[in-house]
């Protein structure tokens, strides 16, 4: 019991240290890595765990890099074109139509994405899954979109609005 004790005391010491140093990044106002403090919020509580989960949104990142080129992606700007000629109006800019490639790629992997999972680390694992669909709720998966978006790169601004979480992409 003491053992379970000394490592129970040691990893919350450890993970308010995480908190602490990530608070005071943010009040001296640098720039903080947006998937390290969405894993730190979620209660991550090593460095070691952190990269750990970067390493799995690099791997994301990866699988839609593979699909850039594909049938697969042809159909996808097939869409793209009826959505524009539809009712969007979907830019000639290459940053919002690979935002638009990202959003089809999460959805096309992982159809029925939403379940009551905001627990980032738990998400990204989810998304990885060969054994659910549901990947997470609207937190958890702006903090997916929003990472994936920062290593493509894209530019995402997650925001609030009447009690639900949005994500917008500058274009």
């Amino acid at each position: 019991k003491i053992e379970s004790f000394i490592y129970s005391t040691f990893t919350f010491i450890f993970m308010v240290d995480l908190e602490e140093r990530l608070i005071q990044r943010i009040e001296r106002g640098e720039e903080i890595d947006a998937a390290e403090a969405f894993l730190i919020a979620s209660g991550v509580k090593t460095q070691k765990q952190i990269e750990q989960y970067k390493q799995k949104l690099q791997q994301i990142k990866d699988g839609f890099h593979a699909t850039i080129g594909t049938p697969a992606t042809h159909r996808v700007l097939d869409r793209a074109e009826a959505y524009r000629s539809d009712y969007r109006e979907l830019p000639d800019d290459t940053e919002a139509l690979t935002g638009f490639l990202l959003h089809e790629y999460l959805w096309d992997t992982k159809l029925n994405r939403y379940n009551s999972e905001f627990l980032f680390p738990r998400v990204i694992d989810n998304q990885l899954s060969d054994s659910t669909e549901d990947v997470g709720d609207c937190i958890g998966l702006v903090c997916l979109y929003h990472t994936i978006g920062n290593l493509v790169p894209i530019t995402t601004v997650p925001f609030i609005r009447d009690d639900h979480i949005y994500l917008h992409q500058r274009t």
